[in-house]
């Protein structure tokens, strides 16, 4: 559930786009969201949840694969996009 923040990240705050940066991210996403859970149940007096350390291995890994996507998808694009524009000029100018 966490690969889109990996592949979106960059995009809403370019400053983020190294993959360390990336890292950190996920995990503070993942954090928090286990945190969150813990304190609803705490709150509600039922244990629906557990705190589990996997989850948050998981999702920084998800965050982190979305991550890769996008640095193999993002040049496949840009040349898609490249093409597009050249023949877009190609036949303005015929």
């Amino acid at each position: 559930m966490m690969i889109p923040l990996g592949f979106y990240l960059p995009f809403i705050k370019p400053k983020l786009n190294s993959f360390r940066n990336i890292l950190i991210v996920g995990i503070i996403a993942a954090t928090s969201i286990e945190i969150t859970q813990k304190v609803i149940s705490l709150v509600i007096g039922a244990s629906y949840r557990s705190f589990d350390v996997d989850d948050i291995i998981l999702n920084t890994i998800g965050v982190l694969l979305g991550s890769i996507a996008l640095r193999f998808i993002n040049p496949i694009v840009k040349r898609l996009k490249d093409d597009i524009e050249d023949n877009h000029s190609e036949t303005i100018t015929s």
